[in-house]
């Protein structure tokens, strides 16, 4: 089977009616093994950030049914053709996982990364224990959803940060602008947040956490952790208890108020 016919499978999801109609339970029961012995196996691991392009690299955590990938360091062009290079040669009824470590790096790269997750069913996770996952990283994340299920499958592990970003743009402090430099500008950041937005409902991301990041002065970040993580929708990985923690109970109660 060539490569491209086997991404097409995939994103057609399972091929066999039982597994398609598994609960979300049922579904999750298998993904929540998978990310125990993640937690187990990276709970000890210090992150690190390596200055250069991203190593992608396939772990083994003892469990048959998934296929856990991990991405650490710099997000850079070519990267989601690498991945997809590397899911091309799996079983298209088989889980994947993707454990992410990076400062960013590429934004555009990091929504074409998101992209492959949503569109191939491959889940996501951000590394535990100082791991990081901002800026490209975090785009890239939003992208994450279930194999069987196709519903959004995104954790953070205890100890691990997204981060996300207001535009940046970069000028020569002693630049004189003329009012075409910046009708110019304001052009350029109201097509980055079209393509964003874009993005988003491409993704099926709400896109309220969106408004919130770009909220944040440009010059700083903000930094989504543990149980603000389950109050923007992502699941939580308990690293004591090597649990998932789901964040519906939490968003249901919050729109109780």
């Amino acid at each position: 089977m060539s490569h491209a016919a086997a991404m097409r499978d995939r994103c057609r999801g399972p091929r066999d009616g039982h597994a398609r109609a598994a609960p979300r339970e049922r579904a999750h029961t298998g993904i929540a093994r998978a990310l125990a012995a993640i937690a187990m196996l990276f709970l000890g691991l210090v992150a690190v950030q390596p200055a250069q392009a991203a190593d992608l690299r396939r772990i083994k955590i003892g469990v048959p049914d998934i296929e856990v990938f991990h991405y650490q360091g710099q997000v850079t062009s070519g990267d989601a053709l690498r991945l997809q290079s590397e899911i091309a040669k799996l079983a298209p009824n088989k889980r994947v996982a993707i454990l992410l470590n990076s400062v960013g790096g590429a934004y555009e790269e990091g929504k074409a990364l998101g992209r492959l997750f949503y569109n191939a069913k491959i889940s996501t996770f951000v590394l535990g224990n100082g791991g990081l996952c901002l800026s490209a990283c975090a785009m890239a994340f939003l992208g994450g959803r279930d194999l069987v299920t196709g519903e959004p499958l995104r954790a953070v592990i205890q100890g691990g940060s997204l981060g996300f970003h207001q535009f940046r743009k970069i000028l020569p402090p002693e630049q004189r602008f003329t009012k075409a430099d910046l009708e110019r500008a304001v052009g350029e950041v109201q097509r980055a947040v079209f393509d964003d937005l874009k993005y988003l409902k491409e993704i099926n991301q709400d896109p309220r956490t969106y408004r919130r990041h770009i909220s944040e002065p440009a010059e700083s970040m903000l930094y989504i952790r543990d149980s603000a993580a389950l109050e923007n929708g992502f699941h939580v990985i308990n690293a004591e208890s090597r649990t998932l923690i789901s964040p519906d109970v939490f968003l249901d109660r919050m729109k109780s108020r």
